[in-house]
C-alpha cells in the first residue's frame, strides 16, 4: 500500500500532515489556487494557528508518496476561514500582482514583451505579439493588465517556477508521461470518444492592427480541401487571436492550426494516482489495453489535485491530441 507523503510550510509554520488539500493549476486561469484544510487545534507555543498565520504569508506544498516529495504548488496565504477543519485559502505569483499598483502607461504602439517588461521587473517569457496602441490608467494592478490581454487579445497568463508566462499555452518544456486504463487510470468515465468524421470545427483568427483595424478570418475544410474565407460558415469556433499579423500570416497560421483540431480520440478528463506527476504543458500518453485504436498522446490542460484522507489523486484534463506523424 502506498504510504502518503506531505510537508506544508505556511510562513514559518512546517506541516507533515494536512487533513486535506486541493490544488487547481491551468493555462486558462490567471491563478493557480490551493486550499489546505488543518485541524483547527493545532497550536504552536501555545498559540492557536489561526492566530499565527496571517494574509501574505508564503506557501510551499510538497506531496507525494514515501520517501518522494515533489512541490506542487507555492504562493501566498490570500484568506482564513476559520472553519473546522481550518481552511487556509492560497493563490500563486498572481496574487501579488493583485497587490502591484501602476502608474499611468500610454504607447501608441508597443509589442507584448515591451508591455510586460515595462511594468513587471520579474522573469518573463512571452509570445511575439504586436500589440498595437495599448494605455494603463494610474492605480491598475498588473493583474489587471493581464487580464485585459487575456479578454481583448486573448492571451493567456500563467506563472510556473516563479516565471511569468504570457501569450503561450505551455512553455515548450512539456515532459511525457504514460497513463493506462486497467492499470493507472482509476477513473475515465469523464472522457469522451470524438470522431472526427462527425466534427465541423473551425479555425477562427483574430488580429487587432496597430491602426485600430481587425482582421477576422474563418479556416474550415470544404469538399476535403482547406480553404479561408472573412465569412463565419458556421461551426465550432476555435480561436486564435494574435496582434499585428498582415492577412497573410493570418492565413498561414490558421490553415497550418487547423488540421490540428481534427482527431479521433479522447476529449475530457481522467482521474490517477498522485504519480507519476504532471503539469499543464505536459503531455499525456494515452493507452487502452483493451482498445490500442485508441491510444494517443495528449496536451493536458489542466491538473486539479486532492492529497489527504480519500488518498493522493490528479484529475487531468486533455486538450488537443499530439499529430506524431
Amino acid at each position: 500500500m502506498l504510504r502518503l507523503n506531505s510537508e506544508i510550510t505556511i510562513g514559518n509554520l512546517k506541516f507533515t500532515f494536512v487533513t486535506n488539500c486541493e490544488i487547481n493549476s491551468s493555462w486558462e486561469s490567471l491563478t493557480d489556487t490551493a486550499v489546505i484544510s488543518l485541524p483547527n487545534n493545532i497550536r504552536s507555543r501555545n498559540i492557536q494557528i489561526k492566530d499565527i498565520i496571517k494574509v501574505n504569508d508564503p506557501v510551499i506544498i510538497k506531496l507525494g508518496y514515501y520517501p518522494n516529495l515533489v512541490t506542487r504548488f507555492t504562493g501566498y496565504v490570500s484568506k482564513l476561514i476559520p472553519d473546522s477543519p481550518l481552511k487556509v485559502m492560497c493563490e500563486d505569483e498572481a496574487f501579488k500582482l493583485k497587490q502591484q499598483f501602476l502608474e499611468s502607461y500610454a504607447k501608441k504602439r508597443v509589442s507584448l514583451k515591451t508591455l510586460i517588461e515595462d511594468n513587471y521587473k520579474g522573469v518573463i517569457n512571452v509570445a511575439d505579439a504586436d500589440l498595437g496602441g495599448f494605455s494603463i490608467s494610474k492605480g491598475s494592478t498588473m493583474m489587471q493588465v493581464l487580464q485585459e490581454l487575456l479578454s481583448t487579445y486573448k492571451l493567456n497568463s500563467w506563472f510556473r517556477d516563479g516565471v511569468l508566462n504570457t501569450g503561450l499555452p505551455y512553455d515548450g518544456n512539456g515532459v511525457t508521461k504514460s497513463f493506462k486504463f486497467q492499470k493507472n487510470i482509476i477513473d475515465g468515465s469523464d472522457l469522451a470518444i470524438i470522431d472526427e468524421a462527425e466534427l465541423k470545427n473551425i479555425a477562427y483568427g483574430v488580429s487587432q492592427r496597430s491602426d485600430g483595424t481587425k482582421i477576422e478570418l474563418y479556416t474550415f475544410y470544404e469538399n476535403g480541401k482547406i480553404k479561408t474565407s472573412e465569412t463565419n460558415p458556421s461551426g465550432n469556433l476555435n480561436t486564435m487571436s494574435i496582434p499585428g499579423l498582415t492577412k497573410e500570416k493570418l492565413t498561414t497560421l490558421l490553415e497550418r492550426w487547423l488540421p490540428n483540431l481534427y482527431y479521433t480520440g479522447y476529449k475530457g478528463s481522467f482521474t490517477t494516482f498522485g504519480e507519476p506527476v504532471v503539469n499543464h504543458g505536459d503531455f499525456a500518453q494515452i493507452e487502452d489495453l483493451k482498445f490500442p485504436e485508441k491510444n494517443g498522446k495528449y496536451l493536458i490542460k489542466s491538473v486539479n489535485v486532492s492529497f489527504g484522507l480519500n488518498g493522493y489523486r490528479q484529475n487531468i484534463e486533455l486538450d488537443s491530441k499530439v499529430n506524431e506523424n
